[in-house]
């Protein structure tokens, strides 16, 4: 029986964990020490771990949302620096805004396959920015800031316009009422009374009517 012949090792040790490297020829090591290459563990460790668990002296900012990136290698630092690059994050907005169709679709298939995980994830959300969220809210619908609605709670101790309930009577925080046509915040009701009014379109004639109406029943002497 012929004996197994071994071929020969060129080891190299990793410039990152000082790991040692086996070749099996010299043209792979000659290629390895001209550029400095590292290990397959320090390499996955560069490309899937996130920038702030690498140690690094090359570090810039994203010319786009000015975040610090951080490169583990010279070469890739001076490679981004000369061609001006972006950070992931970045480059991922500049393919969504080219094609929007294709990520809204696999945004959608994802929410359907992980619906509890998307939930649970919305719910810790919503719980942690609460604030953020209302003072969004009122911004966004009604052209007031969290400032301009302390001020009218304030005003009205606490209290709706119309029916005089307290904060501390009702679940809901005291809604915003305003005008549909002018934009024009009236005050602060609670929900029902703030229904009431959007029910009958904020027309003084219905509710004259529905006094009236009211009033007729009061007086038996002036049946319908």
């Amino acid at each position: 029986m012929e004996e197994n012949i071994q071929k020969p090792q060129y080891k190299r040790i990793c410039p990152t964990c000082g790991k040692e490297i086996i070749y099996d020829s010299q043209t792979w090591l000659n290629k390895a020490n001209a550029i400095k290459k590292e290990c397959k563990t320090c390499q996955a460790r560069t490309l899937y771990h996130s920038p702030n668990q690498l140690k690094s002296n090359f570090q810039r900012n994203c010319p786009i949302c000015h975040k610090e990136i951080f490169y583990n290698r010279e070469f890739n630092y001076n490679r981004a620096a000369f061609l001006n690059s972006e950070c992931h994050l970045c480059k991922l907005k500049d393919k969504r805004n080219l094609n929007p169709e294709i990520y809204k679709d696999r945004c959608n298939k994802y929410k359907l396959k992980n619906k509890q995980k998307c939930k649970k994830y919305m719910d810790n959300w919503r719980k942690e920015n609460g604030f953020t969220i209302r003072k969004w809210y009122l911004k966004y619908h009604y052209g007031i800031s969290t400032e301009d609605y302390n001020k009218l709670f304030i005003k009205q101790e606490g209290k709706c316009k119309i029916c005089g309930k307290h904060q501390s009577e009702l679940k809901v925080p005291l809604c915003v009422d305003h005008c549909h046509h002018t934009n024009m915040v009236r005050g602060l009701l609670c929900t029902k009374c703030n229904a009431g009014l959007g029910n009958y379109n904020d027309d003084i004639i219905l509710f004259q009517n529905a006094v009236n109406y009211l009033n007729s029943f009061k007086n038996p002497d002036n049946p319908v």
